[in-house]
């Protein structure tokens, strides 16, 4: 089967390439009557098992759900996936999106800035993908401890955004590690 991603579609969901080929490849099984497992599925787009099981898991657990398991262990698209494709507007969100989404406005409150959601929320997402035990109170601890230390240098000042703070993971980490330094001795 030929797989191409209709990136306009996949951006809509906000979803990556890999789980957008994964639910893609459901739905032409569903359509031929195959069965569809996380092991036939990452055989077929020559990808790792975890990969696939990360992704179905994303997508049965997002709100809209976007794929099932049937109660023959198929794994098919919900009706959300299909209206999504036939251009309907789908708003799927996670757990990491409505965290990621609370991270940007609780930066904004607590700087009084309004930087826009879309762009900073990815910023968040990446980070809480590769940690997500992370918590509002760490990106919290860190978004107020910048605004005491970078918020009152002249120097420092306009580094105090979304796009410095949350750019990478290890970068956000070292930022929470400070953090976690000065709120002990202070």
């Amino acid at each position: 089967m030929i797989q191409a991603i209709d990136h306009n579609v996949r951006q809509k969901l906000g979803i990556s390439s890999v789980h957008y080929l994964v639910a893609d490849l459901c739905s032409q099984y569903k359509n031929l009557w195959l069965h569809t497992s996380i092991t036939s599925v990452a055989e077929a787009l020559g990808l790792s098992v975890r990969a696939v099981s990360v992704a179905v898991d994303d997508m049965r657990t997002s709100k809209p759900a976007l794929l099932e398991i049937a109660e023959n262990g198929s794994i098919y698209p919900t009706k959300h996936w299909y209206l999504a494709t036939i251009d309907n507007n789908v708003e799927v969100t996670t757990a990491n999106t409505e965290l990621a989404k609370e991270v940007v406005e609780q930066f904004n409150e607590l700087n009084g800035t309004r930087y826009q959601l879309p762009n900073n929320i990815e910023l968040v997402k990446a980070i809480l993908k590769v940690m997500p035990r992370l918590t509002i109170d760490h990106f919290k601890s860190v978004i107020i401890h910048k605004k005491e230390t970078w918020g009152n240098d002249e120097k420092m000042k306009e580094y105090n955004r979304p796009t410095t703070l949350f750019r990478s993971p290890k970068k956000f980490m070292e930022y929470l590690d400070q953090a976690t330094i000065y709120w002990n001795t202070k």
